[in-house]
Order: C-alpha cells, then structure tokens, then sequence
C-alpha cells in the first residue's frame, strides 16, 4: 500500500492453522498480538518512507512469517537560499533549493517578473534605478500529496553617488573665506581637499553647508569626495585668490 500521510491502513489477518499465535509489527514501532490489528496510522516523514509490516504466526510446529511494505509519501516543505540578500544594482543573486518532501515540481517567482521551473534556477540579476527596490521571491514545491511555498527579500540599491556643490563666491582677495553648499547624495560619506593643503573629513564634512579660508594667494582646485558601498564620485570647483595689496 501506497499514499500521502498521515495514511491509516486496515490490516485483516488472513492467515491459517490451529491454535496459533500472532506477532505483528508495523515498522513504525508499534506492534499487536490481536487476531486482526484494525486500523494502524502510518505517519509521514521528511521525506518519503517505507514501512516493512511483518506478521509473525506460530504454534507447535513451528513460526512462519508474512512482510508486507507501507510506502507514505512525504508532502514538500519549500526551503531556499541565497547567496546575496542585498546589494547594488545590478545585483546577481544564485538561490539554493533545500526543499524536502521529494517534490516532483518547483515554480520561482523573483518579483520582478521572471519566473523558473527549475529545481536550482539561473542566475538572477535584480535591478533598480532611483531608490531602494525590495523583490519578493517566492519558490512553491509540489507533489501529489500537496504544496508549500518560502518567500525571502531580496534588496537592491540603486547604488548612484554624486558628487555636487556650489560656492558662494569663487574669485576673491587673501585671507578669502568661501561658503560651500553640498547637494552630494544622501546616506554618502563626504570629504574635502581645499588645494591648497587643507582637507576636511569625518562628520563635520557631511554638513550641508561648510565654510574655509584661504589665507594664500593662488589657483586652488577644491575637490569633494562622495562615497557609499555602491561606489565613489568626485566634483571640483577652482577658486580664485588674489593677493592682498602690500
């Protein structure tokens, strides 16, 4: 006998000979020592399982036995994995299929309108363009005793970093103090080199409005520096300073 589990079975004894005894045992550790057993439930495993039935029957002139095979077929559990949960555009990510339950069919669905029937798909690429971009991955595995289904996040950055900023003024004369207004990318870290020696890092620099004197006269070229995990970006601005009359 054959089936989905949980499968209750009903054992009728059809053996014969006289004053004999009986000796069942299901495989499932259960056992009896009725005539007849009635119903016995055979759960079902992790995955699929067979049962060796064995009934032993015995008298005086000695033990004769009979086997018999419960097969209960497993219903699938979806498990998945990935080798990347997060990352910047474009973000290939391979899934693994751990899936138990002796499946016969798998459906992915990315969330990004690509689908796969395969037991371990291709390599996705997931991708975004202005902001953050959460896919929802889905894999259902089926057999003839049901389905189940596992969803994880895939999380994508669009991994753009710009560099940008505008001075107040660019031309003027020894000790010259210029007011930069940074419009670099949010969620970036942002440095300062002034051209002229002086650099500017760390929390300070992330001010949306920065202040330096150039207390030397010449061409400066003033650099911002952006960066995020995604990647770095730089802008420059020349600033001009004339030498005070002597």
């Amino acid at each position: 006998d054959n089936g989905c589990g949980p499968l209750p079975i009903n054992f009728i004894n059809t053996s014969v000979g006289q004053d004999v005894e009986y000796s069942w045992d299901f495989g499932n550790g259960q056992t009896s020592t009725l005539t007849n057993p009635g119903v016995i439930t055979f759960q079902q495993g992790v995955f699929d399982t067979s049962y060796v039935v064995t009934l032993d029957v015995t008298n005086r002139c000695g033990t004769v036995s009979f086997t018999d095979t419960v097969f209960v077929q497993a219903t699938p559990v979806a498990i998945m994995g990935a080798d990347n949960l997060s990352g910047c555009t474009p973000l290939p990510v391979n899934f693994t299929n751990f899936s138990t339950g002796n499946a016969t069919s798998y459906l992915w669905d990315f969330g990004n309108g690509n689908i796969s029937t395969d037991s371990i798909p291709t390599t996705q690429f997931f991708t975004t363009v202005d902001t953050i971009t959460i896919y929802t991955v889905t894999l259902t595995a089926s057999n003839a005793c049901g389905s189940d289904s596992e969803t994880i996040d895939i999380t994508v950055d669009p991994g753009s970093v710009n560099a940008f900023f505008t001075p107040d003024t660019t031309i003027g004369c020894q000790p010259f103090t210029v007011s930069f207004t940074s419009l670099a990318s949010a969620n970036s870290t942002v440095s300062w080199d002034f051209g002229e020696g002086n650099t500017l890092a760390g929390p300070t620099a992330n001010a949306g409005v920065i202040t330096h004197t150039f207390d030397t006269a010449g061409v400066f070229t003033v650099t911002q520096y952006v960066s995020n995990y995604c990647g770095i970006d730089t802008f420059d601005v020349q600033i001009t300073v004339n030498p005070a009359p002597e």
